[in-house]
């Protein structure tokens, strides 16, 4: 049996990527630096949302230790972009939208 109980984690891990659609990788990176915290990188990436969504190995590998061992990497890591697709949405399929996006895109069409 393991035991369970209270965990002091390191201070913290910021994933952000190069082209991120939804939150400006200058502030991710301001945010790593101000709070002092180790920052994944996702290299030429033009998406949103990185851990255990595109089956991208090295993300998932260092947050996976993070929060299954409470260890961060040594020093800040750079991760290349794996699909810019969800593996989860077949091609041709569209993904789920919400709110104002999808009434702009309706609108525009």
């Amino acid at each position: 049996m393991v035991e369970i109980g209270p965990r002091r984690y390191p201070q913290g891990l910021v994933v952000q990527g190069e082209g991120d659609t939804q939150t400006a990788y200058a502030s991710g990176k301001a945010a790593a630096e101000h709070l002092d915290l180790r920052m994944i990188t996702v290299k030429d990436s033009g998406v949103h949302g990185y851990y255990g969504t595109r089956k991208n190995a090295c993300v998932d590998d260092a947050v996976n230790a993070y929060l299954i061992d409470g260890t961060l990497p040594d020093a800040d890591v750079e991760c290349a972009a794996v699909a810019d697709k969800r593996p989860d949405i077949e091609p041709g399929q569209p993904a789920e939208r919400s709110g104002a996006l999808s009434e702009l895109i309706t609108a525009v069409k």
